[in-house]
């Protein structure tokens, strides 16, 4: 019998590690194109500028926390400044989410279920293509996960190292996203309920004793501890009123200017799962199998997890559609489960309850309707192999190379530009985004001061209209003292100075 285990987990170990590298060598061979997001190249050229010495936030302007930057930075110290690094570092973050989430999944219903979850989360059409994008949303639910899973270790073997392991885990999953803070709660409940020793929540307060709650408290102040930690180091890092102004007072005031709208916020995430329709169904009925076989724990789990995760972005003003990815954590979590609740009825040997035929329906009938999608998410995937606008965006990347000094400034509203062709943006202009024109904290008499102090070598205007539609003052006066070079096409144009 032990010698059956020992080769059915070598098994699993097997399926679920060669999934996972698959995914990765995947997505590792395809991290080309010119651009995915804005916020992508805003990203790039921070680390950027903070690898060549302009601190974060004391100069270069940031409205993210510093994790992601950070990393970025690193990377390119390491391997050279280039989109192809910063995509492949995130790419190495989805995997280990990827890894964690299906560990997450073993632990819930086996390795069915693990290789499933993973299978379902790879090939959900925004996690296929945000896991190459150099931004945080992945980054951070991938240390969520990692979180969830060192909880989940530490109630099944008592080693409070897994508690310290979770906290660390969450405290950097915040300094990439805030966002990473719905895991919290859900981490401490798992961490805090090992010690209920498997007595019902009734029982659990029934049978309260001072020395099970001090063992709890306990838990839970080395829980608080690691999450502390790296936060900690965050504030010895960094200037911290800069970064006050720039991670709470500026997004403070993006919450009063966008207005936060709640009711509109669910209608996303609601529109989101029918997006979704098929993969939600699967989560639906995987929760739903686990509480009629009396694994409401597990069930509670997932059911946590996405509700905290809603609760969290459905106050989240603006809430931009690419944050909705976090949501396919969960869903890819339940939908494991599913599939391996089917695996389980499709090997059960003898007579089956009515009830559970019942239930074995409700399941295939999940499973059609998501394999009715699969056909539309391979074609959604096939069309997000490389990255929009190439062409033009690396002959605009080539002509300001070829007409800026290597220590040329450059102003733009596409910081990618620059970025690819090895030039530098004025630290404070990293980030020309929409929220930062909305709440004021840049304005056109801002943008033509710096142009004045800085005399950029080209300053280009970009398609999407952070320019021209938010600064038209500023594009103006860019027409009366910079001379047109060239463009491409009506909304894309490169300035140089009147005179060499």
């Amino acid at each position: 019998m032990r010698d059956r285990l020992r080769d059915h987990n070598i098994i699993g170990w097997g399926v679920l590690l060669g999934v996972v590298t698959a995914f990765c060598l995947w997505q590792m061979a395809h991290l080309g194109g010119f651009r995915w997001d804005y916020d992508e190249g805003a990203h790039m050229m921070q680390a950027y500028l903070m690898l060549m010495g302009y601190p974060l936030y004391a100069e270069t302007f940031s409205g993210q926390p510093p994790l992601l930057i950070s990393a970025l930075a690193g990377a390119f110290a390491l391997l050279g400044p280039s989109v192809q690094v910063g995509r492949a570092l995130m790419v190495a973050c989805a995997t280990l989410g990827l890894l964690a989430l299906g560990l997450v999944a073993r632990q819930l219903h086996g390795w069915a279920a693990a290789a499933a979850t993973v299978v379902l989360l790879g090939i959900a059409p925004d996690f296929f293509l945000y896991s190459r994008v150099s931004m945080g949303d992945v980054p951070s639910s991938s240390l969520a996960a990692l979180a969830v899973l060192c909880a989940l270790c530490y109630r099944n073997s008592g080693r409070r190292r897994w508690v310290v392991a979770a906290g660390l885990a969450l405290g950097a999953g915040c300094l990439l996203k805030f966002t990473t803070v719905f895991a919290l709660p859900l981490v401490a409940a798992v961490v805090a309920l090992r010690r209920a020793d498997g007595l019902s929540l009734t029982e659990f307060i029934a049978r309260s004793e001072r020395k099970r709650w001090l063992k709890i408290g306990l838990d839970l102040v080395w829980l608080a501890g690691a999450f502390a930690l790296p936060l900690l180091v965050c504030l010895l890092a960094f200037d911290v009123p800069a970064m006050y102004d720039q991670l709470f007072v500026f997004h403070w005031q993006a919450r009063a200017a966008f207005r936060l709208d709640r009711p509109a916020n669910l209608g996303q995430i609601g529109e989101y799962l029918l997006k979704n329709s098929g993969l939600s169904a699967l989560a639906a009925y995987g929760c739903i199998s686990l509480f009629l076989r009396r694994r409401a724990g597990r069930g509670f789990l997932i059911v946590a997890w996405f509700f905290l995760l809603a609760a969290v972005l459905t106050n989240h003003a603006p809430l931009w559609p690419h944050l909705l990815v976090m949501v396919l954590f969960p869903l890819a979590l339940g939908g494991g489960v599913a599939i391996g609740e089917l695996v389980q009825y499709a090997l059960a040997q003898g007579d089956q309850s009515w009830q559970r035929v019942v239930l074995l329906f409700i399941g295939l009938g999940a499973a059609a309707l998501y394999l009715t999608q699969l056909p539309s998410i391979v074609e959604t995937n096939s069309h997000r192999l490389m990255a929009y606008k190439t062409e033009v965006g690396l002959a605009a990347t080539d002509f300001v190379a070829s007409v800026t000094d290597p220590d040329g400034w450059i102003i733009t509203d596409e910081p990618l530009v620059p970025f690819c062709a090895g030039r530098k943006m004025p630290p404070y202009l990293s980030d020309i985004s929409y929220v930062r024109t909305q709440t004021g904290y840049l304005t056109a008499d801002d943008l033509i001061a710096f142009t004045e102090e800085y005399r950029p070598q080209a300053i280009v205007v970009w398609s999407e209209g952070r320019f021209t539609q938010r600064l038209p003052a500023y594009v103006e006066w860019v027409e009366q003292n910079y001379r047109l070079a060239t463009s491409f096409g009506p909304k894309r144009r490169i300035y140089v100075p009147l005179s060499p």
